[in-house]
């Protein structure tokens, strides 16, 4: 996937080493410096951009995809962030990308996943079937 070799190297550009994927949920508490990107997936839920994260409590799983072009409900949109590395805060943000993900090329119900591992090489979805899908980037 270019989007993550193109944020590989944002990362590196600024801070002169390569980041530590995970997910918003998992993202450390104390991060030591380490600059993080959190790769979360969520619905766009009606054409206001109103939208859901998959995997967070009702608490903290509302997002905002009204920036996101051509975002319609229904949508599944992957939301990458690149976490300031200076503070511990979990809302300071450096750069967030959205991405829509298209339907004809790739067909997940997302309800079926029971599982998301994020790791440096990919992504790995596991269904309620116990199949499973593997993003590479």
């Amino acid at each position: 996937m270019k989007i993550i070799l193109f944020i590989i190297n944002f990362v590196i550009s600024l801070y002169g080493s390569a980041p530590v994927f995970t997910t918003g949920e998992e993202l450390p508490e104390d991060r030591k410096g380490q600059v993080y990107v959190t790769v979360d997936y969520g619905i766009c839920l009606d054409d206001s951009g109103n939208g859901l994260l998959y995997g967070y409590d009702s608490d903290h799983n509302y997002i905002s995809y009204s920036s996101v072009h051509n975002a319609k409900a229904g949508d599944t949109i992957y939301t990458f962030c690149v976490m300031n590395p200076d503070n511990n805060y979990f809302d300071d943000i450096i750069c967030r990308i959205d991405m829509v993900i298209d339907s004809e090329d790739i067909s997940i119900n997302m309800d079926d996943v029971e599982e998301q591992i994020i790791t440096e090489y990919g992504l790995q979805l596991y269904f309620k079937d116990g199949t499973g899908y593997y993003f590479e980037w």
